[in-house]
């Protein structure tokens, strides 16, 4: 695992709860485009919610695997300061193969956390590795 050196921009934003229909504050934090080895991931978006819930996506793709390359991530959470609060396990992309123009994947993986945690929240840092 390579750690993406780069801290996100973070966006505070007001969101809609589909289930309630309430308000819920959000934190966005995204990533610029960059690769490891012959994988590579564009529009890395990481969603965190004040009510403990969370949503991860992205866009990845391979230039030179005939056999299913994956692209693996996780994410600590910091304070500002750059304390860790908590991370998040292991995401997985689904199975990547090349082509010409190669195939990107676009995918995502919804999470929760201790929203009590929510407003201590001050940057993201993302490991990645393919």
């Amino acid at each position: 695992m390579t750690k993406q050196v780069v801290q996100s921009t973070t966006n505070e934003r007001g969101g809609v709860s589909h289930a309630s229909f309430e308000e819920v504050q959000s934190k966005e934090f995204n990533w610029e485009d960059f690769g490891r080895g012959d994988c590579h991931q564009t529009q890395g978006k990481l969603i965190l919610s004040a009510n403990g819930t969370g949503y991860w996506s992205c866009v990845t793709w391979t230039d030179h695997t005939h056999t299913h390359d994956v692209w693996h991530c996780h994410f600590d959470v910091v304070t500002a300061q750059q304390a860790k609060l908590f991370n998040k396990p292991q995401f997985d992309s689904p199975d990547m193969s090349d082509g010409d123009p190669p195939p990107h994947y676009e995918w995502g993986n919804a999470f929760t956390f201790d929203g009590d945690k929510y407003d201590a929240i001050g940057g993201v840092l993302q490991y990645c590795g393919c």
